[in-house]
């Protein structure tokens, strides 16, 4: 029986016999005791949007537990924004972290990856969510004077995309 999915993670003492058999009577030949430390997977959850808009802050919920289904706390995370190192952040006594991230000033599909070093019973572990960056409100607006439009007609329309400042959208 592997002991991390019966026992999870921790020491332990476990008994070693061997026995041998005398008339179907099983007698113990020899036995000792043997103090193990069970070491166990880190399973990491991450929680964030899957979008959020340009330069405001993104909730974001991390929970670490081991694969017994122990929750680690009091352990140290670190988060990775885009390639950044954000910083290093603890898990309450639950093992859930709860934080806002800025979502930066650049637009387009960013990774957050957040990793677990490990803490000599729970072995390391990473994972990683993407999160698409976007505008702040955007507003689209074109003019077409209804009588240049005839029937069978080829149109151009051209517009401009602002941004809640006002701001030309590229």
């Amino acid at each position: 029986v592997p002991l991390e999915a019966a026992l999870g993670a921790g020491a332990l003492s476990v008994k070693v016999e061997r026995t041998i058999a005398d008339n179907f009577i099983y007698t113990p030949s020899w036995s000792e005791e043997i103090n193990v430390t069970v070491v166990s997977s880190g399973i990491l959850d991450v929680s964030a949007p899957e979008s959020v808009q340009i330069g405001t802050g993104m909730n974001v919920t991390v929970t670490l537990s081991e694969a017994g289904g122990s929750s680690v706390g009091n352990a140290t995370l670190v988060l990775i924004w885009d390639g950044e190192v954000v910083g290093e952040y603890t898990t309450d006594i639950s093992g859930t972290l709860d934080t806002v991230l800025n979502a930066g000033t650049e637009l387009g599909v960013k990774v957050l990856r957040v990793e677990f070093a490990g803490n000599g019973l729970v072995l390391p572990a990473s994972t990683q969510v993407t999160v698409r960056v976007l505008a702040k409100g955007t507003k689209l607006t074109f003019n077409i004077d209804p009588r240049d439009i005839y029937i069978a007609t080829k149109i151009t329309i051209t517009g401009t995309v602002r941004g809640d400042d006002d701001s030309i959208v590229e």
